[in-house]
């Protein structure tokens, strides 16, 4: 999965100048969004959101889990879901046998 991140970039316009910032798209893969500063902003309100515990165990939670593919890159919190890795494994098990 390719996902698109926008970020910002410092342009300089000319010598006398004063910084502009434009946005632009980033495409990166599925795994190098994870390990970005946009994916932590959504992860750790999700986690903090939801007691830092599993949604379906209560257990302590260690994956954000995306409750659906479709806003990649720019999730919204309900996109969103805490789990622990035993409940992570047992969903993405689930998932692939249908």
């Amino acid at each position: 999965m390719e996902v698109v991140v926008w970020e910002r970039e410092a342009v300089c316009v000319g010598p006398d100048e004063d910084i502009e910032w434009d946005w632009f798209p980033q495409r990166m893969s599925y795994e190098k969004y994870r390990t970005t500063w946009e994916w932590e902003k959504r992860r750790f309100p999700a986690l903090h959101r939801d007691g830092n515990r599993c949604r379906f165990c209560n257990r302590p939670a260690q994956v954000v889990h995306h409750r659906t593919s479709e806003r990649v890159g720019k999730e919204e919190p309900d996109d969103l879901t805490s789990l622990c890795c035993d409940c992570h494994s047992v969903l993405r098990e689930h998932r692939n046998l249908g």
